[in-house]
């Protein structure tokens, strides 16, 4: 609104009209007083007369709080800031703010302030407010006592805080990795007391999720963890004592219900847990029927007072088989010498019954023994003298017969025997690799595979087999593709370990149908150079998997589909590996294709080995 030298109102906007109560026409040229209470009101003109008069300004050019006066006669706090316009004639300009809403809210937050400062005061637990960066600023009474330091020392603390046990650990960095929670923690009192809490911390967010203070609420629970340290060890003393127990026991209530029973015992009768302990007796599951009324003496005996024994018993397992025991019971008593029960120890004598039959099995079982291992070694040397006549008669005659047969082809000028000729060498070649293929596989399981062991690039060994595979994919349409992520150095035999890829790439090449991909990956880890092959294949079954890496097994797919092959691919796969300490596997699904995925160790010093290569 504005106002004249005079004090009366010129103009007032819709706002002036809401916050008032007053349409503009009952306030245009009225003294802007009828706006305020009293004393306001009759200071009003005296303020504006010594302002024109060249006085000190009280709210002209200044703005303060003051009490306005609604036409119906209610006050309410507001702000007037009054500026004087430029001109020849003095008017002045007035923006009143409406400040019920900010003084009751202010009133309620004060409310707030002292219910809360009320419940942190009477917590039976400690109480802490830290800011964001760490510092204490607040604690309660509780507290205080709690560490010995008084509120005056802990307000305004930086970390490291003077309680804590170790300067650099502070609950807020389990706070601000977690997001709060419950957990325990060390504290140490200002005389040098060590002190066992649990934190309940939790970070408080502005509206908008700015961090304004952490709060940490403090239980004392030093003796609660003594105790719990005594009596666990007590528990692990007593547990140590029963676990290392061979023989049974079973701790009883004075009137015979079983408190407990440890592990020889429940094996001993053939019942779970469950259905010896807190069982009420006599008679008990495990009493032999036969022996009962022996069994029940003894018990009356040891229930009377005769406090300690030794007794010869039948005692009865699973579905009635009995089997002699002998029985220790010794009476349970108190501090005071109170009765609190009983404990039994059980022997199982039929072992020492049957200890004579037993050593006579063991015996024959050993003369058994010594027998197969003499056939077995007989078996190995007929092997062995098998191999090496396979080596000796079978493949010198082959890469006779193949040599000839190069020459024959290079000599030959007749088109029809040059073919008949390539198809002779083709087999040939065949059946020396399927030979070499059974010898490696025998020397594997005979522990005798021979690698020629140097440092491999194993990265140029898988670009070499997907080159030298190309042109059979390209014949049959595939696309072999190859992701080479790494190019690690391994202690390897390169033309063993070309044996690996060339087979499981041919593999994948005649069991993808054309038009589909053939993938080669290479990547490593920590420890391991692996190898990825992929195709889009129709998948192997479940129960054929394990079998897979048996000499001569063929998949009934491969059956079906007359691929050729002799079953010592992945064989031959399986025996490099191991003999290089590696392993290979298969992930497969009918209808989805196969990955068969080999791990290879990487060298040691694979970095210095790469550099010196």
């Amino acid at each position: 609104m504005t106002i004249d030298g005079q004090g009366r109102i010129e103009s007032v906007n819709p706002a002036a009209e809401r916050l008032f109560g007053y349409p503009a026409d009952e306030m245009l040229g009225r003294n802007v007083n009828m706006l305020m209470p009293e004393p306001y009101r009759s200071n009003h003109d005296d303020y504006l007369r010594r302002y024109l008069a060249g006085g000190e300004p009280r709210i002209i050019g200044i703005g303060r709080e003051v009490v306005g006066l609604r036409r119906d006669g209610s006050q309410f706090p507001m702000h007037l800031g009054v500026s004087e316009v430029p001109g020849d004639a003095r008017l002045f300009t007035g923006i009143v703010r409406d400040m019920t809403d900010l003084r009751q809210a202010e009133r309620e937050l004060a409310r707030e302030r002292d219910y809360v400062s009320a419940v942190v005061e009477s917590l039976q637990d400690g109480f802490v407010v830290r800011t964001p960066e760490g510092t204490i600023a607040q604690v309660n009474p509780r507290f205080c006592t709690m560490t010995g330091f008084s509120a005056e020392e802990l307000v305004g603390a930086r970390p490291p805080l003077p309680y804590w046990a170790d300067p650099a650990l502070d609950p807020l960095d389990v706070v601000t990795r977690g997001g709060g929670g419950e957990f325990d923690f060390a504290f140490r009192s200002r005389d040098g007391v060590a002190i066992d809490v649990i934190i309940a911390a939790a970070p408080v967010l502005d509206p908008d999720g700015g961090l304004l203070m952490y709060v940490e609420s403090v239980k004392d629970v030093t003796g609660r963890r003594a105790a719990e340290r005594a009596l666990a060890a007590e528990r692990d003393h007593a547990a140590g004592i029963i676990a290392a127990l061979r023989e049974g026991l079973i701790v009883t209530s004075p009137d015979g219900r079983i408190l407990e029973a440890n592990v020889p015992f429940l094996q001993m009768v053939g019942l779970s847990r469950a259905e010896v302990v807190g069982a009420t007796g006599p008679p008990y599951p495990w009493w032999s029927a036969a022996d009962h009324d022996q069994t029940l003496a003894v018990f009356r005996e040891v229930m009377g007072g005769a406090g300690r024994g030794e007794y010869e018993l039948e005692f009865q397992r699973g579905a009635g088989e009995t089997f002699p025991v002998r029985v220790s019971v010794a009476t349970r008593r108190g501090p005071d010498g109170e009765e609190l029960g009983f404990v039994s120890t059980y022997r199982d004598m039929g072992p020492w019954r049957d200890a004579q039959e037993e050593l006579r099995r063991r015996e024959a079982a050993q003369r058994a023994s010594e027998a197969l291992l003499a056939a077995e070694r007989e078996a190995q040397q007929l092997k062995d003298e098998f191999l090496a006549m396979v080596s000796h008669e079978l493949r010198t005659p082959l890469s006779a017969v193949i040599g000839y047969l190069e020459l024959a082809i290079a000599d030959t000028t007749d088109e029809d025997v040059r073919d008949l000729l390539q198809v002779a060498e083709r087999n040939g070649r065949r059946l020396s690799a399927l030979v070499r293929d059974i010898l490696l596989v025998a020397q594997a399981d005979a522990g005798r595979l021979g690698l020629d062991l140097r440092s491999v690039r194993l990265g140029d060994l898988v670009s070499q087999a997907v080159e030298a595979a190309g042109p059979s994919a390209t014949a049959k349409g595939i696309a072999l593709e190859q992701d080479v992520r790494a190019d690690p150095w391994i202690q390897g035999d390169a033309d063993r370990l070309g044996q690996i890829l060339d087979n499981l790439i041919s593999n994948a090449i005649k069991f993808s149908p054309p038009g589909s991909h053939v993938r080669v990956g290479l990547e490593t880890d920590d420890a391991f150079a692996r190898i990825a092959v992929a195709d889009d294949g129709p998948g192997i079954p479940r129960d054929e998997r394990a079998r897979l890496f048996e000499p001569f097994y063929r998949a009934r797919q491969a059956t079906a589909d007359v691929v050729p092959g002799s079953g010592l691919g992945l064989a031959v796969v399986k025996a490099i590996a191991e003999a290089h300490g590696g392993a290979v596997r298969v992930e497969s699904e009918p209808g989805r294709g196969s990955v068969f995925r080999t791990d290879l160790p990487l060298a040691e010093m694979n970095q210095t080995a790469g550099a010196t290569a």
